[in-house]
């Protein structure tokens, strides 16, 4: 399941749709209109048991591309560059947990 771009869904996404199709039971639930076109909507759940999710971002984007740049001006090897700005992109994510300017 690919959740593209995360930074742009609604502020209660990680506490809602993800965090239930994660949860222990195994399943999301969702809602749709009727296909027959009549009033209301049904509930559905779908099972999330065994599901790989994959969320993207472009956050950071900006920031990282310019550590790229700086790391690999002036002829480095493109593996320092991307050591350099892999190593950023975790501290921004992970230790600092810097939010998402773009959000």
């Amino acid at each position: 399941v690919v959740f593209d771009e995360i930074e742009e869904a609604r502020r209660d996404f990680m506490t809602t749709a993800l965090v239930n199709a994660i949860d222990h039971r195994g399943f999301v639930e969702y809602t749709l209109k009727r296909a027959d076109g009549s009033d209301g909507c049904d509930t559905r759940h779908a099972p999330t048991a065994g599901a790989i999710f994959v969320l993207t971002s472009n956050c950071f984007l900006d920031e990282l591309a310019e550590v790229w740049r700086r790391h690999a001006a002036g002829g480095r090897p493109h593996a320092d560059a991307y050591e350099a700005t892999r190593a950023e992109m975790e501290r921004r994510i992970f230790t600092d947990a810097i939010p998402c300017s773009r959000a």
